[in-house]
């Protein structure tokens, strides 16, 4: 009976371990995963690999409004999101140069959560230096499914309604940035000042009117956040072996200012790291990843100290755990 009793028990406790190994942050190989567990980190990556799919997912679809076009009468959209945008007559033109009219379709996006900026991949930084955003937004137009051109005498104007979370942002002057991607690296450049392209009208609404829109996508609305005394320090992110670049985003999301910023893969190192970032900032480490049909988040609060290792460098672990698509769309609209 004794011998009995023993079987049994040690039956439920590997059923027991069994289970609990299938809940943790490890990767199974089990059906609807494309991939065996692989802790290789990759010096380039293809359009084949998991993390391209699991950021395509994530993404935003863009507002869309109808105008008609004359080529002799100016166009306003006026989109759900609250984006408005003046169009000038005989703005948009064709491949061959050549102005256009008739029915158009007007894509646009403003973005003024920090969760709609992961989504997008667009992190508030200009040359390494933390932005604080106060809208990012774009417009792209199209007929019969071909996208037009902006032309290079088109001025257009934008405004949309201001967000302010904190009462230092209401004193804040505002500069333009343009959204750039390089070997998949992007940054916000500096936009050449005009004289009405940097104002509030009134405090609730942002108003930019002489934008020079030909061969530009992105514009961000912000200002450089004010370093301080502290000094900076670099965050270096350490998860487990199989969470790899070939499969996982990691993002840093600031507390009280509306920046956000990257990590990005170090293949040395096997970490992901971010640029240097002011000391004394509360945020929190968002990592996403995709293998196969299976999904998992992993988050961590913490606040940028000054550095305290010969490599300048703050380490934050990160523990993902498997997770639904729902479970990651719920936490990035709540930033």
């Amino acid at each position: 009976m004794r011998k009995t009793y023993t079987i049994t028990f040690l039956l439920i406790t590997l059923a027991w371990l069994s289970s609990c190994t299938k809940d943790t942050d490890v990767f199974i190989a089990d059906a609807g995963q494309i991939t065996q567990p692989d802790s290789t980190w990759y010096s380039s990556l293809t359009s084949n690999m998991p993390i391209n799919d699991l950021q395509k997912g994530l993404q935003l679809r863009p507002d869309v409004d109808t105008i008609t076009i004359d080529g002799i009468n100016d166009n306003s959209i006026y989109s759900s999101s609250g984006l408005s945008c003046t169009i000038p007559a005989n703005s948009l033109i064709d491949s061959n140069g050549i102005p256009v009219t008739g029915t158009i379709n007007i894509e646009s996006y403003l973005l003024q959560k920090k969760g709609e900026l992961l989504r997008m991949g667009l992190p508030t930084v200009c040359n390494g230096k933390l932005l604080v955003s106060q809208g990012v937004f774009s417009i792209e137009a199209k007929k019969d499914g071909q996208k037009l051109k902006f032309a290079d005498s088109a001025i257009l104007s934008f405004s949309y309604p201001r967000i302010i979370t904190n009462p230092q942002q209401a004193v804040q002057k505002v500069q333009l940035f343009a959204g750039s991607d390089t070997n998949g690296q992007f940054n916000w450049n500096l936009l050449p000042p005009n004289d009405s392209s940097n104002f509030i009208l009134p405090t609730d609404q942002l108003y930019f009117s002489n934008i020079t829109y030909a061969n530009l996508k992105w514009i961000n609305c912000d200002y450089f956040y004010a370093d301080t005394l502290a000094g900076k320090i670099t965050i270096a992110v350490k998860l487990p072996p199989y969470f790899t670049n070939v499969n996982t985003s990691v993002s840093i999301v600031f507390d009280d200012i509306r920046s956000v910023t990257g990590a990005f893969p170090d293949i040395a190192s096997k970490k992901f790291k971010s640029d240097k970032l002011p000391v004394g900032l509360n945020a929190k480490i968002v990592t996403v990843t995709k293998d196969g049909n299976f999904y998992y988040l992993g988050t961590k609060e913490f606040t940028t100290e000054p550095p305290s290792s010969d490599d300048g460098t703050q380490l934050v672990n990160v523990t993902p755990g498997r997770c639904t698509l729902n479970d990651i769309n719920t936490l990035l609209n709540s930033l």
